[in-house]
């Protein structure tokens, strides 16, 4: 969202006689939504990847049609733990050795014994 539509935000109700006032009501205004990215429907329909990669990276994105919220898209938790360091344990486990056979060369007599 961006300063200028955040302040039309806060002061919602203001005339155009009382400029004073809206002044005033921008200044006392502490909501910030600079948090949430936001997305055209134009850019749903031809730029997808730019708003999956805002979700993939854990952002809602709202949805605008004429720079007014229409809807807000929130990513799915997938509950996936993350992926083991198999790297990792093969260094605690070996260190540093370097093992007489390879496992490319394990693999390959596997193969032929058939």
């Amino acid at each position: 969202m961006l300063p200028t539509q955040h302040s039309r935000f806060c002061a919602k109700r203001r005339r155009k006689s009382d400029k004073y006032s809206a002044r005033l009501l921008e200044n006392q205004c502490d909501a910030k939504m600079y948090h949430m990215k936001t997305a055209s429907i134009r850019d749903l329909r031809y730029d997808f990847k730019k708003v999956e990669l805002m979700l993939s990276q854990g952002n809602i994105v709202e949805i605008t049609r004429r720079r007014k919220v229409i809807a807000r898209l929130t990513p799915v938790d997938t509950g996936r733990p993350p992926l083991p360091d198999y790297l990792g344990r093969l260094k605690e486990i070996y260190g540093d050795k370097i093992l007489p056979v390879t496992g490319a060369e394990i693999v390959s007599w596997d193969r032929d014994r058939y």
